[in-house]
């Protein structure tokens, strides 16, 4: 009808999670081991140590016999002092540096058909917020949203604001109140309710961990085997 202006279509949502389904790697663990590397010490050799099988086995157990996770928030307690521009820019470094060596070729190839066909591209990761954003730039996400750590006066106290992870959904409905239909790619069990509540949905996984998928029935879910 003239005059009537045509309704306005929003691109769908393109969820992906970062670690271990974009990259093979963690990247907050490995920035960390990265960024302390040439500032201090103590801190390199920690995350140098924690990344050996002595040490993930040494904080697996410890996760396991203590209230929270220990070792991921030690991880984030390790910035306190640094400045934003500092970390800001050892993230834009890691991400051009250090990430195209472990990516996932077919995953990466899927995000970019999802922008091919219009589709918004949103990150939601556990990890720290402005690595996230930095991975966002380089794959050419719309949006990023990750662990939002403490900052006073430009310096990062070491403390969290938002964490995501284990709530990634109830996160992306406060960050997208008009969300609508989605679709998800993600590796991690943790993010059930997200994989569940997807249209379309993508679950990268080792062949130890299919039958966990596979058992929950989700009828939309296509297995990507790494």
């Amino acid at each position: 009808m003239e005059g009537v202006a045509a309704p306005v279509v929003r691109p769908r949502l393109s969820i992906y999670d970062v670690d271990g389904t974009l990259y093979g790697v963690n990247t907050l663990y490995d920035f960390l081991e990265r960024f302390h590397a040439g500032r201090s010490r103590y801190r390199h050799a920690f995350f140098r140590l924690s990344r050996t099988w002595f040490g993930k086995a040494f904080w697996a157990v410890a996760t396991k016999l203590t209230p929270g996770e220990w070792f991921r928030a030690l991880a984030f307690r390790s910035l306190r002092g640094a400045t934003v521009e500092e970390v800001e820019a050892a993230c834009r470094a890691y991400v051009a540096d250090v990430l195209p060596a472990h990516e996932f070729a077919e995953v990466m190839g899927r995000l970019r058909r999802h922008r091919e066909r219009g589709d918004s591209v949103v990150l939601v990761s556990g990890s720290l917020q402005s690595l996230v954003e930095a991975v966002g730039q380089a794959v050419g996400a719309g949006a990023s949203v990750a662990v939002m750590a403490e900052v006073v006066n430009g310096r990062y106290t070491g403390r969290i604001n938002r964490d995501v992870r284990g709530r990634k959904l109830a996160v992306l409905r406060e960050s997208h109140p008009d969300l609508g239909s989605f679709s998800v790619v993600t590796d991690n069990r943790d993010d059930l309710a997200l994989v569940s509540a997807a249209s379309e949905a993508a679950v990268v996984t080792r062949a130890k961990h299919r039958a966990w998928w596979e058992g929950h029935g989700l009828d939309h879910v296509e297995l990507i085997e790494v």
